[in-house]
């Protein structure tokens, strides 16, 4: 995103960070407005005048906010945006729904300035499934909160929507989703893209026995998925293909994932890695058996650029429009699923054709270069 503006506007990069970053070798450097400023999340810091004015001009009713939103109000960030001349800013662009406070308290003292954000996860929708799917035990304490939040982001969010000047969902359905509450004309479907250029130097390996799901493991719908994937269909694919290895790959694996890592077994969590690409070279079959979720996936846009077969549940392909198209495998029943996996694994010229079909597939509708088109159009018309 930050490529398909900078070359047309003035920029002024502003992030959060929790470990010291080097931006020396980042190839965006020296071609912002200023030096990228970073606030640190661990720093603590108290208010200064300027971020104290900046933090009470935002309407009290937005601090009745869930706690994964109030968990951002940083005062290292109010302080380093309002040190900033905001009187020159003719847009502020929020990658995260988690920081429209700051947005709305930019507003507040000018509201000249046009809000723009990108809603990768339409946080009640998402909160609603996760209470609707994960295991939780009827009219306990921890059901009725997980309900109350549902409701809270839902208020956030109405509270929010009207002030925004634009916002960016991942497909279609989020977006008739959001236009129950927004105004159509501001909601603009924006993909998940990968840059298929630097994926499409991979070379699968076609005698490869691995299962591979990439994901942040702290995310619910994934840590969920790994777990129930281990349960119900992980025994049916190893009955009928001994040699079949299962890697877990990404950051954040709770204790139940961690748990399910077993070498005797052929299941391998990997934690934090410092580039999936190798795992996805070394895979046979990228998997997404996850049953609830919002946006759009991008480990599986990744893996198809990568040229490798992809057997996806209908929730985890949701806002990727497959539709007469064979680039994947869409199974929803433990059964079903084994069974596309086992196609794959059996036949290596199936997966070598399924693999070209979806890289191909990919790159005419997910190419971050087609993608910065279409950013670079919706700035143009704010």
């Amino acid at each position: 995103m930050l490529k398909a503006i900078v070359d047309e506007h003035r920029v002024t990069f502003v992030a959060l960070h929790r470990q010291p970053v080097d931006l020396e070798a980042w190839e965006l450097q020296g071609r912002f407005e200023v030096p990228p400023i970073l606030s640190s999340v661990c720093e603590n810091t108290a208010l200064t005048d300027q971020g104290r004015r900046l933090r009470d001009s935002v309407r009290k009713h937005w601090w009745l906010r869930p706690d994964s939103i109030a968990n951002y109000d940083i005062p290292s960030l109010w302080n380093t945006l309002g040190s900033l001349d905001l009187s020159q800013f003719d847009v502020i662009h929020l990658r995260w729904m988690f920081l429209a406070p700051y947005a709305l308290a930019i507003k507040a003292l000018m509201p000249q300035i046009k809000l723009v954000v990108d809603i990768d996860d339409i946080l009640s929708l998402s909160q609603y499934r996760n209470v609707r799917f994960r295991p939780v035990k009827p009219f306990s304490r921890y059901y009725y909160t997980s309900w109350l939040d549902v409701l809270r982001y839902h208020l956030f969010e109405s509270a929010t929507l009207p002030f925004l000047d634009s916002m960016w969902v991942c497909s279609a359905r989020d977006r008739e989703y959001l236009a129950r509450r927004a105004d159509p004309s501001k909601i603009h479907v924006v993909p998940n893209g990968a840059d298929v250029a630097s994926l499409a130097r991979l070379v699968p390996d076609f005698e490869s026995c691995r299962l591979t799901l990439v994901g942040d493991y702290g995310n619910p719908p994934n840590a969920h998925a790994a777990i129930n994937f281990v349960q119900r269909t992980w025994p049916l694919i190893q009955r009928e293909f001994p040699a079949v290895e299962l890697w877990l790959v990404g950051s954040a694996p709770n204790k139940a994932v961690q748990g399910l890592h077993d070498e005797a077994g052929k299941i391998f969590v990997t934690g934090l890695v410092p580039e999936v690409t190798p795992y996805l070279e070394a895979t046979a079959v990228s998997i997404a058996p996850i049953m609830f979720g919002t946006g759009t996936r991008l480990k599986i846009i990744e893996a198809m650029a990568a040229g490798l077969p992809v057997v996806s549940t209908t929730a985890a392909a949701e806002g990727i429009d497959f539709e007469g198209h064979d680039v994947a495998r869409i199974a929803d029943q433990p059964a079903e699923f084994a069974r596309a996996c086992l196609d794959f694994l059996k036949h290596p010229e199936l997966r070598r054709s399924m693999g070209e079909r979806a890289r191909k597939f990919v790159k005419a509708r997910y190419d971050w270069s087609a993608i910065r088109n279409d950013i670079a159009a919706i700035y143009r018309t704010i």
